[in-house]
């Protein structure tokens, strides 16, 4: 709760998230970084915790299992 998160998701593109308590979906815009807000309870949410920088998750979405790998994760609070 409460860390940033960059997903690797390509060469010139990564995914930002925050992990809040509520909000899932917000998007906004820091630094030039698109980040979205998602929840500890979504299926994102429960994919990350207790991962660490370099560790891979792998999500099932639209019926296809897609794998990232967690670049950095910041703890802001």
């Amino acid at each position: 709760m409460g860390s940033l998160i960059q997903l690797e998701n390509g060469i010139k593109h990564n995914q930002w998230l925050f992990i809040a308590p509520a909000a899932g979906g917000v998007k906004c815009v820091v630094e030039e970084r698109n980040i979205i807000v998602i929840t500890p309870h979504s299926p994102m949410g429960k994919a990350l915790i207790n991962k660490e920088a370099g560790d891979e998750i792998a999500l099932l979405i639209n019926g296809t299992i897609s794998h990232k790998n967690i670049d950095h994760i910041y703890n802001v609070t």
